[in-house]
């Protein structure tokens, strides 16, 4: 009777779990991003940041941060003959931030970036100045396609650290010099319609700012959560909120006080047409 009894519990428990996740407890799911040649996926990234800050030294020194950013662009893997060599285009559709109410056009629209990766090693080729930008850009490259270095494989529950240095560099809103990145990720759930991996986790950086003439150092504290595809081996979404506020700086002085609101999103949609799209002829 008693064994009847733990045989129904565990039944229930077992139910209950695939309800909520829609997986079995101990089905594993494939994590790993697949990008293979002539692979084309159009990226739509919205940006919101609300705050003030008050910075020692800055003119004026309340610096007013509420923006909106929307940018889209297209990742595409036009040459593949292995991991050590292959490249990825990413052409820039549309770069616009709304600052204190007024629409500013980056003029990075129709830019084209080709990052290169021969025998292991990375090269940056834009096909206009980006001055001041390249290290940043390049840095990127391993977050085109909405790549993340993922396991190979996880289960619901499973928790894993993740290098966030490429989603930094192209998420981060204020364009300071980000460093101390971590991000931990938990595979939360699968939705049993449409087979999307939920994993979400704390993501902290710090970014050292210079503004107006003052400094200061903000710790960002984000609330990640992605979307994964294992069909399509790729990011349909990632999403990231939270605060970025003032800490003491390498001196050892806090500079600033104020708090800022950042909200992103991200979605990933590949091309119908990914077989036979190709981008605008480069320039370079």
């Amino acid at each position: 009777m008693i064994e009847l009894r733990s045989g129904v519990i565990v039944a229930v428990v077992a139910a209950t779990a695939f309800a909520q996740t829609g997986a079995e407890p101990s089905e594993a799911f494939d994590l790993r991003t697949h990008v293979r040649r002539d692979d084309a996926c159009r990226v739509t990234l919205n940006r919101v940041v609300g705050g003030k800050l008050k910075i020692e030294g800055a003119k004026p020194p309340i610096v007013d941060f509420d923006e909106k950013t929307d940018e889209s662009w297209v990742d595409h893997r036009s040459h593949d003959s292995g991991a050590q060599q292959y490249d990825d285009r990413r052409v820039i559709l549309d770069a616009r931030t709304t600052r204190l109410g007024r629409i500013a056009d980056s003029g990075d629209a129709g830019m084209t970036l080709l990052w290169a990766m021969r025998a292991g090693t990375p090269g940056l080729y834009p096909d206009r100045n980006v001055l001041g930008r390249k290290d940043r850009l390049l840095t990127q490259r391993d977050f085109a396609h909405l790549r993340l270095a993922l396991p190979s494989e996880a289960r619901i529950g499973d928790a894993f650290d993740v290098d966030p240095i490429a989603l930094v560099a192209t998420t981060a809103s204020l364009r300071g010099a980000s460093r101390e990145a971590t991000l931990r990720l938990t595979a939360k759930s699968r939705n049993a319609k449409t087979g999307l991996v939920r994993l979400e986790g704390p993501l902290t950086f710090f970014e050292d700012l210079a503004v107006g003439g003052g400094a200061t150092t903000l710790k960002h504290v984000l609330g990640v959560a992605v979307d994964f595809d294992p069909a399509r081996g790729a990011a349909a979404s990632i999403t990231l909120k939270g605060k970025a506020t003032p800490v003491a700086a390498s001196g050892g002085k806090v500079t600033a006080t104020g708090e800022l609101s950042i909200a992103t999103s991200l979605t990933s949609q590949r091309m119908p047409d990914a077989a036979t799209w190709k981008p605008p002829a480069p320039t370079f």
